[in-house]
């Protein structure tokens, strides 16, 4: 098969798209991995580090909102059923810091079915759902009072 002028014109234009398009893009993921912004070591992208060496805790009010759900999730409290749990659901607060991180987390949470009782995979009614209860509520019913308080006087407005 022979190509026409015509075809060897528009195939080299084509190669040559090609060519200059890759190009472009590495180009531009280079620069873009390059510029200046949040990253694991600058998390508010302002240029400072207090200890570039020390783990840094970004935080993500929708991460710690799953975290602290696949914490209580499970029927039971904390103290009996589960003593991990306790441990689990202080983790996932470990980075929030002020009250209203804590409030985001919260909104995040939103409110999900519990059986304030049971936990909250279960439900007795079969006509109807499981309530549904914000983050307090849980966290109220699945720590002790002592582990509640702890939070409760961290987060007064919240809890």
């Amino acid at each position: 098969m022979q190509l026409t002028d015509k075809q060897k014109k528009y195939g080299l234009i084509a190669i040559g798209v090609i060519v200059v398009g890759t190009g472009a893009y590495y180009i531009y993921q280079k620069a873009k991995s390059a510029s200046p912004g949040a990253s694991a070591s600058d998390p508010t992208g302002n240029g400072t580090v207090a200890n570039p060496t020390a783990p840094v805790q970004v935080f993500n009010p929708v991460r710690i909102a799953e975290d602290l759900y696949d914490a209580m999730k499970g029927a039971g409290y904390a103290s009996f059923y589960n003593p991990n749990e306790r441990d689990q659901i202080f983790k996932a607060l470990e980075p929030v810091k002020t009250e209203a991180q804590f409030k985001q987390v919260s909104d995040k949470f939103g409110r999900r079915s519990y059986h304030t009782w049971y936990g909250n995979q279960v439900n007795w009614n079969p006509f109807g759902p499981l309530p549904l209860e914000p983050l307090k509520v849980w966290l109220a019913t699945e720590l002790e009072y002592a582990d509640y308080a702890r939070l409760k006087k961290k987060y007064p407005n919240y809890l």
